[in-house]
């Protein structure tokens, strides 16, 4: 890419890329303060990424603070322009909240269908009430269980499916994480469009009811942990592996 072009992206994009680098500033860098605060904001779920990136670049390097600092939204802009689970916030308020995403990915809707019903190899252990993604399973028919196994036979249902189309579509109902305790109800679509050799993948999650604050309060918490597992989602269809690897030296 011509550096003029890469200058002109990263101007474009110049809002985007410090919401997404802001959390990676150590303090007393770059308006750090400012950056914490920015933690909580949508990042497409490329945090992670960017973070592996940074530690791999940097690991040992006596570099000045400004020349990290360039470093970091050098590689920001490359992973921003990398296939991603493209998301938004589409609509929130205080007794209601929708997101949604796009994904495609390089295999048949039969495969992306297959890999979305393998959740235990995708999901994050970190989003999981044992911790252990492992535990994970989801019955891909309808009345068909999200759950999750427990310690001493406990267990958690996190969500139900209500529609299956086998490579075409699958509705799930139920409110996710810290939504389950309060009193929301919530409805997970996810649709296989095939498209060439790739299949576009499109999640949307729509919730309704109460929840202490509001929805629109937890709306950039719920669109990030989505959006972050649905990227796991795509990099294992694509290497086998939901985890981020380090670019080769």
């Amino acid at each position: 890419m011509p550096t003029r072009d890469a200058i002109s992206l990263l101007k474009a994009d110049h809002k985007k890329v410090k919401s997404l680098l802001a959390q990676l500033v150590p303090r007393g860098e770059e308006g750090a303060g400012r950056g914490r605060a920015a933690a909580a904001r949508r990042t497409d779920g490329r945090e992670e990424e960017i973070a592996v990136e940074i530690k791999r670049v940097t690991r040992g390097e006596r570099a000045s603070r400004r020349t990290i600092a360039a470093m970091k939204y050098a590689l920001a802009l490359l992973l921003l322009l990398a296939p991603i689970a493209r998301g938004e916030v589409v609509e929130s308020s205080a007794s209601s909240l929708r997101v949604k995403y796009l994904l495609t990915v390089p295999a048949s809707p039969e495969k992306a269908w297959q890999s979305f019903v393998n959740i235990a190899a995708w999901w994050s252990s970190d989003h999981t009430f044992s911790r252990n993604a492992a535990n994970l399973r989801l019955d891909p028919r309808v009345n068909g269980c999200w759950c999750e196994s427990l310690p001493n036979g406990g267990g958690v249902q996190h969500m139900t499916v209500v529609l299956v189309m086998p490579n075409q579509r699958m509705t799930l109902a139920g409110a996710l994480g810290p939504l389950q305790t309060s009193g929301v109800a919530g409805a997970m679509t996810i649709q296989f469009v095939p498209k060439g050799a790739a299949t576009e993948m499109s999640v949307t999650y729509n919730a309704g009811g109460f929840y202490p604050g509001g929805l629109a309060s937890v709306a950039p918490v719920v669109d990030q942990v989505l959006g972050t597992q649905f990227a796991r989602l795509g990099r294992w269809i694509e290497t086998g592996s939901a985890e981020v690897k380090p670019a080769a030296k």
